[in-house]
């Protein structure tokens, strides 16, 4: 855990140094750079004569510039609440700086990853790419009749677990991981649909791990939304199965620029 703070707070450090205004953004999750960011998620569970439970999914991050192709990104994530066991739930940090090397944009970072419990403990050192430009709906509108995103990723990192791993997690040790993640967004007049989905190979034998989040949002004020939520399959750090469709609030508030 030390090794792992200590890394975040190095990167953080060497990107600051250079560092311009600050931006801030909150969404469900960090994911990669440049995500294009489904709402942080809030929600209730309840039943007659039975305590309400909650359930968040969120992260906030800031950002700012490092000279004129760059920028860096820092910031916090949890799936947590009452609804969910600690064995089930999510935290993390994470510290990043993104290039733009058109035709790609490069990112390297430095990532914490803890369960609810903090039985598993994790930490990550990863770069991925993502195409600049490109065909269209490529991190940009469809076109102005057709409000599609989508952008991909391609990574790969190192690890080490500083605590025991779960029963159902392949990473023990010392670890590779090797990823490919898929985000889209379709948003209409208030409303927003999006989907993202990562596949994990992890190890030397090439076990594999996926996981995949729908919602479909109404912005009913600026930022906020009535929310359905979706998902499905195996996440880290324990890589345990989650299968869920909830309905709720959300909160999007993305990077001014």
């Amino acid at each position: 855990m030390r090794l792992g703070a200590a890394l975040l707070l190095f990167l953080f450090w060497a990107c600051a140094a250079h560092a311009q205004p600050l931006d801030v953004a909150i969404a469900h999750s960090y994911l990669s750079a440049r995500s294009l960011g489904q709402p942080a998620t809030l929600f209730l569970v309840g039943a007659h004569h039975e305590p309400t439970l909650s359930e968040i999914d969120a992260s906030i991050l800031l950002r700012g510039g490092m000279g004129t192709s760059g920028f860096w990104e820092s910031g916090v994530r949890a799936l947590a609440g009452s609804a969910r066991a600690k064995s089930e739930r999510v935290f993390g940090a994470v510290a990043r700086g993104t290039w733009d090397l058109n035709p790609v944009g490069l990112t390297v970072a430095a990532e914490y990853e803890a369960d609810g419990a903090f039985d598993v403990e994790k930490g990550v050192i990863s770069a991925e790419a993502t195409p600049e430009g490109g065909p269209r709906g490529l991190g940009r509108r469809w076109s102005a009749a057709v409000p599609l995103v989508w952008r991909p990723w391609i990574g790969a990192g190192v690890g080490n677990v500083f605590d025991a791993s779960g029963s159902e997690d392949p990473e023990t040790d010392s670890f590779f991981r090797a990823y490919t993640r898929l985000e889209a967004t379709w948003s209409p007049s208030h409303w927003e649909m999006g989907a993202v989905g990562t596949l994990w190979v992890v190890e030397s034998d090439a076990v594999t791990r996926s996981h995949a989040r729908g919602t479909v949002a109404y912005e009913w004020a600026k930022g906020v939304s009535f929310d359905v939520t979706g998902e499905i399959g195996r996440q880290p750090p324990r890589f345990d199965y989650d299968e869920s469709f909830k309905i709720g609030f959300g909160l999007h508030h993305p990077f001014a620029r």
